[in-house]
């Protein structure tokens, strides 16, 4: 069962260099002070985007673990795959869900604006489409910090993460692509993240704290990524995690700007 971990205290008000934060973390506090109304569904205001890129074999296990969850809407990006995995994942959409297919491949920050422009839910759920095991009650523990107003932002953390991240579980919820948070915030924040590409998930950690956003982290046992190793042989799946902690590290010290 997902559950809670400590919420993490994160820093005020700062100016993040050319994303004009003031105004925008004063924003953030009516969010987290108002929440959501009594009688309204929060699934029903809720849109799930998930951003796809040669995923073909496993993006339909996630897809079909979605499909009864009763959320208003989910907008699938196709980053410019070339495996099939558009047509893989057509059958499985419901209707009025959204499908978009990039012509190239322009990276997970990019994906995820383009899917924003199509989310018209107060709130949306990032979900990486390689996720295996993902049930309705982890969903909505990642959801319901956020629906109540507790936070800014949840953080799926997953306890079946390869060992390195179970022995460093603060970096587990850094990098981790499953996020719950206001749509209006992650506008703002994707509007400074887009050309950020493996290193997203450590730009949103590093622009909450910066704006001033409660986090708070939850425990996903039971759902697990599948490895870049399986994804694209030992080779090709080496260079990518190289390239990805490259990415990692630019960063984690990088300036963010205006987009």
């Amino acid at each position: 069962m997902a559950g809670l971990l400590p919420s993490q205290g994160l820093l005020g008000r700062a100016k993040i260099n050319g994303c004009s934060s003031g105004g925008f973390a004063a924003a953030a506090s009516i969010y987290l002070s108002s929440g959501p109304p009594g009688d309204v569904d929060a699934w029903s205001r809720t849109t799930v985007v998930v951003p796809a890129y040669q995923e073909r074999s496993r993006l339909p296990r996630l897809l079909t673990a979605l499909r009864p969850l009763p959320f208003a809407r989910l907008v699938l990006v196709d980053d410019g795959s070339t495996d099939g995995t558009w047509g893989a994942a057509a059958p499985l959409l419901r209707r009025g869900d959204v499908a978009l297919r990039l012509a190239d491949n322009r990276g997970k920050a990019v994906a995820l604006w383009e899917g924003l422009r199509h989310v018209e839910t107060p709130w949306v759920v990032f979900l990486d489409a390689d996720l295996d095991g993902v049930t309705r009650e982890h969903v909505e523990a990642l959801c319901r910090p956020v629906w109540s107003a507790r936070c800014h932002m949840s953080v799926a953390v997953l306890a079946e993460a390869h060992p390195w991240l179970r022995a460093f579980r603060y970096w587990g919820g850094i990098l981790s692509g499953q996020r719950c948070l206001p749509t209006a915030l992650a506008r703002r924040a994707l509007s400074c993240l887009r050309d950020w590409g493996y290193g997203l998930e450590i730009g949103l950690t590093r622009f909450a704290r910066r704006a001033g956003w409660s986090v708070r982290y939850v425990l996903w046992p039971g759902v697990r990524h599948h490895s870049k190793f399986l994804k694209h042989g030992p080779v090709r799946g080496l260079l990518i995690y190289l390239w990805s902690f490259v990415q990692f590290a630019w960063a984690s010290w990088r300036d963010f700007e205006e987009g």
